[in-house]
């Protein structure tokens, strides 16, 4: 309730870079590790579309980044409550993630999402 970061993407980074500095050094092997920024907890609307709009900075790790955006209360700003509505306004930020480098999704409809992701990759050329 009292959520506040002066820079929730540079905050993001920071504990990113911290924690696989921890883990690595007692004896993680860095492939093993994915980052997730976890839409949804701990932020607003407007923290969840800038960790959105910025995806891109968190592949500067190299590991693979992670998003789970399916159905989040934040898209019922761009959709009705219907189900179906939110899975659209799923797929747009799918898509766009993607474009983004982020190549793991978690969603609730897979056949919709794989569909949106296989679009967005005959886009590219």
């Amino acid at each position: 309730k009292n959520i506040h970061y002066d820079n929730v993407v540079t905050e993001l980074l920071e504990y990113f870079e911290e924690r696989i500095a921890t883990l690595t050094k007692a004896g993680v092997n860095p492939q093993r590790l994915a980052l997730d920024p976890c839409i949804g907890f701990a932020k607003t609307r407007e923290h969840n579309l800038q960790v959105i709009r910025e995806a891109r900075r968190f592949s500067a790790f190299g590991l693979p980044v992670y998003y789970g955006i399916s159905r989040k209360s934040f898209l019922q700003d761009y959709a009705t409550q219907s189900i179906i509505d939110k899975d659209r306004a799923t797929q747009v930020v799918t898509a766009y993630l993607a474009e983004q480098g982020v190549g793991v999704h978690r969603v609730h409809n897979v056949a919709a999402a794989r569909r949106t992701l296989q679009l967005t990759t005959a886009l590219r050329g």
